[in-house]
């Protein structure tokens, strides 16, 4: 009896052992990787929901019904402007940038990168300009504080189209939290943190024009985190590298993508767009951002 209790021991002792190294080398396979990648990404996108929802209830009761109309409408602007200045790179670098490190053609995974920011950018800036520019035109008269949000809006378009960029460059060097976090959480964070501290140390009225400030901080200090990550991220052969262009190559990925990305984001907000272009900001898109949410 003694020799066989010992011996179901040392079995028991070997399955653990053998499990344990067989649950090792999945872990380190390509499709352990994608599994824990997988979960990391799904439990930032639901904490960054519940972030979200917290910080846009909280903001509602802040600034009340009127002020939350406006910014919710200059808000979904916004957002379609942004995904229109990434130009599609937001999505084709996540196919092009493994593909470029797999093939080790380092001069165009340095040139895709800069290429990417650097439209980007310019097309952000020109939103800037040119809806700035309609906004103190056409707007004469109207809502000061519905101008001032729409100013203060438009200077988070380059800020959100980079951030995105530099978002899908850490994801596809293989960054997952890092490059999720700073968009899905940080950003409606630090705008819970900004309202709340602003409720608490009784700044006055807080209205749309504030809020709009401070998701554009929220997002700006999001942006610094990610471009943090992508530079730790980015390989060293490619430092000292002369980047390679293969631009028609690479407008030719981006620009179905741009258009499929555009075209989503105005079908999730033709609601609140019609709404608040005819003048129904101060009741009924509230209580359509509410039931949205």
């Amino acid at each position: 009896m003694v020799k066989a209790a010992s011996a179901l021991a040392v079995a028991g002792d070997q399955e653990r052992a053998a499990t344990s190294s067989g649950m090792a080398s999945v872990n380190g396979t390509p499709a352990g990787r994608l599994a824990r990648s997988s979960c990391i990404a799904f439990g930032i996108h639901v904490g960054g929901a519940g972030v979200a929802y917290c910080a846009q209830m909280a903001l509602a009761r802040a600034v009340g019904a009127e002020s939350y109309g406006i910014y919710a409408y200059v808000l979904a602007w916004m957002t379609i402007l942004a995904y229109l200045s990434t130009l599609g790179f937001d999505v084709s670098l996540l196919k092009l940038v493994p593909v470029y490190r797999a093939q080790r053609a380092w001069a165009l995974l340095l040139g895709v990168i800069h290429y990417a920011e650097w439209r980007a950018t310019c097309a952000g800036f020109a939103v800037v300009l040119i809806g700035g520019s309609i906004v103190l035109l056409w707007n004469r008269g109207g809502s000061p504080e519905l101008t001032e949000t729409f100013r203060t809006g438009f200077v988070l378009v380059p800020v959100w189209a980079l951030l995105w960029i530099r978002s899908a460059i850490v994801r596809a060097l293989g960054g997952v939290a890092s490059a999720l976090a700073p968009d899905r959480i940080v950003r409606d964070g630090l705008l819970l943190v900004f309202i709340g501290l602003a409720s608490l140390f009784g700044r006055g009225t807080i209205d749309a024009s504030f809020a709009m400030l401070a998701t554009l901080v929220g997002s700006a200090i999001g942006l610094g985190l990610v471009s943090v990550a992508a530079n730790r991220r980015r390989p060293a052969m490619i430092r000292d590298l002369r980047p390679e262009y293969a631009r028609q190559a690479w407008r030719s990925v981006a620009l179905p993508l741009m258009l499929l990305g555009v075209g989503e984001s105005v079908l999730n907000r033709t609601g609140v767009l019609l709404l608040g272009w005819t003048q129904h900001t101060t009741d009924h898109v509230p209580v359509l951002v509410a039931a949205l949410r």
